[in-house]
């Protein structure tokens, strides 16, 4: 069974991609996020994928298949780092990054120590 996607990300992928090409992104992703829903950073992963594909269905494609090209937190490190370090960490939905105002909500402690959040 596919886990569902948030709202976010379906309304991110209706405004970047073609309609030649949405079916196929939400497929790939709807699959990503089923198969590794257990890491916790999975939809952090997704969003920068999707930050990081401009409306490019092959650069989805090339992230995700046939697995995760990357560790989840490395594509969110490339992608926070190319939208400038905001500092979200593509923690929040898109239609709260343009509001973002530098705190993200409350989360467990990181075990690892790293300051990173996730």
């Amino acid at each position: 069974m596919y886990k569902q996607l948030p709202e976010d990300i379906a309304a991110k992928i209706s405004q970047d991609f073609t309609d030649e090409d949405k079916d196929e992104v939400r497929l790939i992703l709807t699959e990503t996020f089923t198969e590794h829903h257990n890491v916790g950073t999975i939809i952090q992963c997704i969003r920068a994928i999707l930050f990081l594909s401009e409306g490019d269905v092959s650069k989805v494609r090339d992230y995700c298949l046939p697995y995760l090209s990357e560790d989840p937190r490395d594509l969110i490190m490339e992608a926070v780092e190319a939208a400038g370090n905001p500092g979200h960490w593509f923690g929040i939905p898109f239609d709260e990054m343009e509001y973002f105002t530098g705190e993200l909500p409350e989360r467990k402690s990181n075990e690892e120590g790293d300051n990173l959040p996730f």
